[in-house]
């Protein structure tokens, strides 16, 4: 984290907690929204889960990606950084395709089965050039285009890169 960077990096660290695995966020939230990021072979595969803290409204985040051997093999300044978060339980190694796909719907169908996602709007978020192999696999698992969102990047996620250093900075926010 440095300090020429996004606003949010200075609060960052503060709003940590270890404790807030996906089962303690389930457990706080009254509701929860999933975002897919579906990255390439060299990339990394993430799903967030963000809920709604009972009584507080804070938000809660729990975060986890996924990454093919490629990935270390293609960027070795971050093989240790990548590494550390594997062993911290916050990365998994596919061993192969689809362990990412699999991974991210077990998750989703986790918090459906909970009863945390909404039903009347959309409750899954995905990246606008996402992968076939997750929209077929959502489908496959009940997950509808009714239950998605395409979400578009760059500029059009100007209100996200606002909100969240405000909700940061005083503590609305709070992250595994």
């Amino acid at each position: 984290l440095g300090g020429d960077n996004w606003r949010g990096v200075d609060h960052w660290e503060d709003c940590g907690d270890e404790t807030l695995t996906l089962d303690e966020l389930m457990r706080r939230s009254e509701v929860c929204v999933v975002g897919v990021d579906g990255g390439g072979l060299d990339d990394l595969f993430a799903v967030a889960v963000l809920g709604r803290e009972k009584v507080t409204r804070r938000w809660l985040l729990w975060t986890h990606a996924w990454a093919f051997q490629e990935v270390f093999d293609r960027r070795k300044d971050i093989d240790a950084k990548l590494r550390d978060f594997e062993e911290a339980g916050d990365l998994t190694i596919c061993l192969e395709v689809g362990d990412d796909v699999t991974g991210a719907i077990e998750v989703i169908e986790k918090l459906e089965a909970k009863g945390l996602l909404p039903t009347e709007t959309p409750a899954i978020g995905l990246d606008a050039a996402g992968i076939a192999e997750l929209l077929d696999g959502l489908d496959q698992a009940g997950f509808g285009e009714e239950r998605w969102i395409s979400v578009g990047q760059g500029w059009k996620l100007q209100s996200a890169v606002l909100t969240l250093p405000r909700r940061l900075k005083d503590r609305k926010l709070i992250h595994g």
